[in-house]
């Protein structure tokens, strides 16, 4: 009984936890278009001009937009939290709590780790100009946004 419950467990997270992580982010999307269609439909019924940019996906909002900077933060925050884990397995593997599975887990995540903080600070060396624009270019829209002369 035990060996069946010992292989259900990888099996749960490895093969029907990601399926059901991306049925569920496909339904909400699914969701959200149905409801879009469903306003734009009661508009329609009732006489109102209808904007087509409304049908199209906003690939220009703020939320969706994806600045360089967060991508370079993202980077950081997955490097640092890859090395800690690495480095705690390493620990764990040193004081003879786990077997070698833990070596090779720890050398895996130090390695992910060390080599998204060389790509993070790599890429705000050489993205610098690029990340200024970006600023300027948001400071910018904010103060037209709200009115103010540059």
């Amino acid at each position: 009984m035990q060996n069946i419950v010992a292989l259900f467990i990888p099996i749960g997270i490895c093969v029907v936890l990601p399926v059901l992580v991306v049925w569920l982010k496909l339904r909400s999307k699914n969701l959200a278009i149905d409801k879009k269609a469903a306003v734009l439909m009661k508009a329609i019924e009732n006489g109102m001009e209808v904007d087509t940019n409304l049908l199209l996906e906003e690939t220009d909002s703020p939320k969706r937009k994806q600045f360089i900077k967060t991508g370079l933060l993202a980077k950081l925050q997955l490097g640092v939290i890859a090395s800690v884990a690495g480095i705690s397995v390493l620990v764990v593997y040193l004081c003879k709590v786990a077997g070698v599975w833990a070596l090779y887990t720890s050398l895996a995540l130090v390695a992910i780790g060390i080599g998204t903080l060389v790509a993070y600070f790599v890429g705000i060396r050489y993205l610098s100009p690029e990340i200024s624009a970006e600023e300027k270019k948001a400071v910018e829209t904010t103060d037209s946004k709200n009115g103010q002369a540059v």
